[in-house]
């Protein structure tokens, strides 16, 4: 291929990407922080409400490439709920524990989108948060979200222990080999 028609391809394609995103909400990780560190990564969820009935719209959409989450707590108005608690000057508090869980999430939701974000451990009780959708409108609710390691079933590990056995019976019956 022409070198100057790939650089214009490569610009082109660029061009459309960033055009689209120019429309899309974003959040960044400091939108919510976690025992004052930020979250390591963010999820913007458009055009759905963040409902907790099944299934849930976090494990419909995915986030961050899981879809085994777990409702924990939910707070709609600075009240007490589940444990959650979240006040208008952008701080909440959890008086939960969060430690059985491989990763947690918090969705912060306002008008028709919500935004997800990751926590950087699962210890966390208390910390800020802030909504970077700019779409108007006061945050409607918060909610914690978590999920556990899926284990590998013993059946695997079986399998695996006697497909290894059947290769090593088959390696020592070649002729020649001792």
């Amino acid at each position: 291929m022409n070198p100057r028609r790939f650089c214009i391809a490569i610009t082109a394609l660029a061009a459309i990407g960033l055009s689209n995103q120019s429309f899309a909400a974003t959040c960044i990780g400091s939108d919510v922080t976690w025992n004052g560190e930020n979250s390591t990564t963010c999820q913007v969820g458009v055009g759905k409400n963040d409902k907790l009935q099944s299934p849930l719209t976090v494990n419909e959409e995915k986030f961050f490439g899981f879809e085994n989450w777990s409702y924990i707590a939910k707070s709609d108005g600075g009240g007490l709920s589940d444990g959650l608690s979240y006040d208008s000057d952008g701080s909440w508090t959890f008086s939960g524990d969060l430690s059985g869980y491989t990763n947690v999430m918090m969705v912060l939701k306002q008008s028709n989108e919500f935004s997800g974000y990751l926590a950087p451990n699962t210890d966390s009780t208390f910390g800020t948060w802030r909504t970077t959708l700019n779409l108007g409108g006061d945050l409607s609710h918060m909610t914690i979200y978590g999920r556990t390691a899926v284990p590998l079933p013993a059946a695997a590990w079986l399998f695996g222990s006697a497909l290894l056995g059947i290769v090593g019976i088959g390696y020592r019956r070649k002729p020649g080999l001792s």
